[in-house]
C-alpha cells in the first residue's frame, strides 16, 4: 500500500464549508508551529553557543574534579539544555514571519 492511499483512507480530511479543519498537519501546525528564516538562523546560533559553552564548561568541570562521570553528566545536560532551547517553536522563532505578495490577475 503506498503511503498517499493510506493517507486518504485513514486521515482523509473532514470537509466542513470548504475548509480542512481535520488534517495531520493541521493538527501538527498547532502543536509545533513553523517557524521563520530568522528564527532558524537564531537556533542554529542557539545552538552552537549552548553546545560549546556547555562542553567547555563540563571540560574544565572534568579536569578541575579529575572524574570522567561528572564530564560526561555535564555533557549529557548540555545536550538536554539545547534541546529544549533549540527544538520547540518558541515565539522567538516565530517574529517576522513571511509575507506574500497577492497574486495578480490577468
Amino acid at each position: 500500500m503506498h503511503a498517499f492511499t493510506i493517507y486518504t483512507t485513514f486521515f482523509r480530511p473532514i470537509l466542513h464549508k470548504n475548509t480542512y479543519f481535520f488534517t495531520p498537519m493541521n493538527i501538527l501546525n498547532k502543536i509545533d508551529p513553523p517557524i521563520d528564516y530568522h528564527g532558524q538562523e537564531l537556533s542554529k546560533k542557539l545552538f552552537y553557543l549552548i553546545i560549546y559553552l556547555g562542553y567547555a564548561i563540563s571540560l574544565v568541570i572534568g579536569i578541575v574534579l579529575s572524574d570522567l562521570k561528572y564530564t560526561l553528566y555535564a555533557g549529557i545536560l548540555t545536550v538536554i539544555l539545547s534541546f529544549i532551547i533549540v527544538v520547540p517553536s518558541w515565539s522567538m522563532y516565530r517574529k517576522n514571519p513571511l509575507k506574500f505578495t497577492k497574486e495578480k490577475e490577468e
